[in-house]
């Protein structure tokens, strides 16, 4: 039986070099952290996402998550230029992850993306929680994600957290 899934696709400073290819990737083969969250959360068939939150690193003093949503809703469509969304109804996608779509704008760091997301995702009823990140976070975040997850009282299973890395 599925279990109830909840992603946490953690946040990048907005003004890291190479930011757009870290967080969106390069098409076809190189997903970026938010394209790769994306497309866990649909074949996880996840019912929450957490788009982590770090500093106010925009532009126009934007929250991360503000920012990468904008930026996903934007160019949602180009998600058909990887080649891991051929086969995929992106308009269907969109309206599914709009809905389950929150934003973390309160956390300051790692240890606080982890610990809001998983306080909203056992709240939720989510039984599996799914971490996605780039390659250098991954360790740390799991790291983060198993202390968070062992602590007495938790709702969820360390059996049951997952992290993924971006390409």
């Amino acid at each position: 039986m599925r279990k109830r899934t909840g992603v946490l696709i953690h946040s990048r400073h907005l003004q890291t070099l190479n930011w757009e290819r870290i967080v969106w990737g390069v098409p076809p083969d190189l997903m970026g952290q938010l394209s790769k969250g994306v497309l866990v959360a649909l074949k996880e068939d996840a019912e929450v996402i957490v788009l982590g939150c770090g500093l106010r690193s925009g532009f126009n003093g934007e929250m991360e998550s503000e920012f990468n949503c904008q930026y996903l809703l934007d160019n949602f469509h180009k998600l058909s230029e990887f080649a891991e969304f051929r086969g995929i109804d992106l308009k269907e996608a969109q309206k599914k992850i709009e809905r389950i779509l929150a934003l973390d704008v309160l956390s300051l760091s790692t240890i606080q993306e982890v610990a809001l997301a998983g306080k909203a995702f056992e709240n939720a009823g989510m039984e599996k929680v799914v971490s996605v990140t780039s390659r250098t976070h991954a360790p740390r975040c799991l790291n983060e994600a198993l202390r968070f997850y062992s602590r007495p009282g938790s709702k969820i299973s360390v059996g049951n957290v997952l992290v993924y890395s971006s390409d």
